[in-house]
């Protein structure tokens, strides 16, 4: 098992990006805005709404201050949208590429810190293409992926008559450590267009080895009840991928293993179970972890993990 720590990716960092910031106009302050109306403020990125029929009211100011807000918060630009920690949000785009023949999504990204692991939640895409580019070295590497899934094809029947699916999450963690370069992904999908929930690019962190028995899961928020008849009445929802696991570390390592997750106790980041099952890739916080010290050799961590909505 090992993290992702995010980097955050800000105006400074984001170097390139074919998507427009908002399909909305900008917020002016001499603007009249009826209830329903929206806008966005480019100094936070941010899309707001008029709860009520409004003019002179600064949305920023309003929602942060205000106890009965005339403004309500919509969320990330869509530009901003893959960059904004939540992966029930999302940017979707079917513009040309800048470099390259695709169309969808395509950003670089200056990290200004040492990075080797990528990850991605909420696709819906065809393929998604990571170069590392150095200024003095040039492309150090290159590597595009198809989202066409492969799970549960296990015979030549299915290969065959079972329909086509694409995944929708995507780790890639063998990025070369680069201090410097510019990272660019392009995400792209055939006569629709793309979208990505969440990119997060940061370091990688080995914890230890997942153990046989984990217990991958979601949390459902979805409303199932039934009404006066008894006839069954069900409200679709988000859900939360869950994860409980048995991890052995190095006897020696626990001290630091303790430090660094309590350092991120509040911080959400990508968990990595077992790459070759993406059940066990989570985009969220550590609920609980208890250390074992089993010998002078090897020790084991219980972790529960849950994941944000999707």
């Amino acid at each position: 098992m090992k993290i992702i720590r995010p980097v955050t990716v800000d105006e400074t960092r984001l170097v390139t990006s074919n998507v427009a910031e908002s399909e909305y106009p900008i917020y002016s302050s001499g603007a009249s805005y009826a209830k329903g109306d929206r806008c966005y403020v480019p100094a936070n990125h941010t899309v707001y709404e008029a709860a009520v029929a409004v003019s002179g009211v600064d949305p920023v100011d309003d929602v942060a201050t205000a106890k009965t807000p005339k403004w309500l918060r919509v969320g990330a630009t869509n530009r901003w949208a893959m960059f904004d920690g939540k992966i029930g949000t999302g940017t979707t785009a079917a513009e040309p590429w800048a470099v390259g023949d695709g169309v969808g999504i395509q950003v670089e990204v200056q990290p200004g810190a040492v990075i080797n692991g990528v990850a991605f939640f909420g696709l819906v895409a065809d393929a998604v293409t990571v170069e590392v580019i150095d200024d003095y070295e040039g492309t150090v590497y290159s590597r595009r992926r198809s989202l066409i899934s492969s799970a549960g094809i296990d015979s030549w029947y299915s290969w065959f008559f079972e329909p086509i699916e694409r995944d929708t999450d995507l780790v890639l963690d063998d990025l070369p450590s680069y201090g410097s370069a510019t990272l660019r992904i392009s995400i792209d999908r055939e006569g629709a267009p793309a979208t990505c929930g969440l990119v997060v690019i940061g370091a990688q962190r080995k914890i230890g080895h997942l153990k046989w028995g984990a217990q991958p899961g979601i949390t459902d928020y979805s409303r199932k009840g039934r009404d006066v008849f008894g006839r069954p009445e069900i409200v679709p929802r988000g859900f939360s991928k869950i994860l409980s696991a048995d991890v052995d570390i190095d006897t020696q390592r626990v001290d630091a293993v303790l430090k660094m997750l309590a350092g991120y106790r509040s911080t959400a980041l990508v968990w990595i179970g077992a790459i070759q099952y993406s059940s066990t890739i989570l985009y969220g916080y550590f609920r609980d972890f208890t250390p074992v010290l089993d010998n002078r050799i090897f020790s084991e961590i219980s972790i529960d993990i849950e994941g944000l909505n999707e």
